[in-house]
């Protein structure tokens, strides 16, 4: 998640919304709740078995086998790490973190979704993203984490309620984003990254084919004609509205672009008006 900037508030509404909650609303459905428990459970297995007191070598052998996805999993053909890959995180700020955002963005946008949906969109974002990323990004490094599936969700997100927005914080001053400007900028960021620093410790083509995923399946709703998704295309002819409302125009999300990526004092000084200005507003 290292290229994605957490956001921390959730508008229940449209953009013009002023009441906010953090994290979802509603009640905990029976898939959510299986869904944490599993990664919670997945990374209190992997503490204890690599506890040096412990040092459990059979704990660590399943972990090994069928909760890290890598290139010789596919060469004898274990289908089930390309999925579980998914439940398992390597310190508890990543896992904590791909929680935190599942919360806010997966859970807010499937209140209307059966236990068998949600585990189905989640298996196959799970599944994309880390072929993805072990066939194209990194064949001789491991997978593990749910940022992949995470992504998915922001697509989805995007293509159910393009109207939701969203507080962003960081080492920026506070903006809020639609969920269409989020999958926007999410699909630049892991695009650069991928062409930029291919070979960096982020998931970028995890990141990229849970996206790809998530976008398929909400497209293939929308024309299905399914009433709880009215598609990213039908978002999409709202997105100069999107954008207009954020105050950013080109050159504005060029400097920001370099900003993001340079964090120089150059860029800084540049997009220092920028910043007072979308408060301003």
């Amino acid at each position: 998640l290292k290229s994605f900037t957490l956001p921390l508030m959730a508008d229940c509404g449209d953009a013009s919304s002023s009441s906010s909650v953090l994290g979802a609303v509603g009640a905990l459905q029976p898939a959510w709740a299986g869904i944490y428990a599993a990664n919670i459970s997945v990374w209190a297995t992997s503490q204890y078995a690599l506890n040096p007191r412990v040092n459990h070598v059979g704990l660590q052998r399943v972990l090994g086998n069928h909760f890290i996805l890598m290139a010789r999993s596919l060469k004898h053909r274990r289908p089930l790490p390309i999925v579980l890959s998914s439940l398992h995180h390597m310190h508890l700020p990543h896992l904590v973190m791909n929680m935190w955002a599942l919360e806010v963005i997966g859970r807010a946008c499937t209140p209307q979704f059966s236990t068998a949906e949600i585990c189905g969109f989640w298996g196959l974002t799970a599944a994309v993203s880390s072929l993805a990323q072990i066939i194209v990004g990194t064949p001789g490094r491991g997978v593990l984490g749910a940022s992949g599936v995470l992504f998915g969700f922001v697509s989805l997100n995007a293509g159910i309620r393009p109207d939701a927005t969203y507080g962003v914080t960081g080492p920026f001053p506070t903006i809020s984003f639609t969920s269409v400007q989020l999958f926007d900028l999410c699909l630049v960021t892991n695009t650069l990254g991928a062409i930029v620093s291919p070979r960096a410790r982020i998931a970028w083509w995890a990141h990229l084919g849970g996206t790809a995923a998530g976008a398929a399946v909400t497209e293939g709703l929308a024309l299905a004609g399914d009433p709880r998704v009215p598609g990213l295309r039908r978002a999409r002819e709202r997105l100069k509205w999107h954008w207009e409302l954020s105050g950013m125009d080109k050159d504005d999300c060029v400097t920001l672009c370099r900003l993001y990526w340079a964090r120089g004092r150059e860029a800084r000084e540049e997009a220092g008006p920028i910043w007072e200005a979308l408060r301003g507003r």
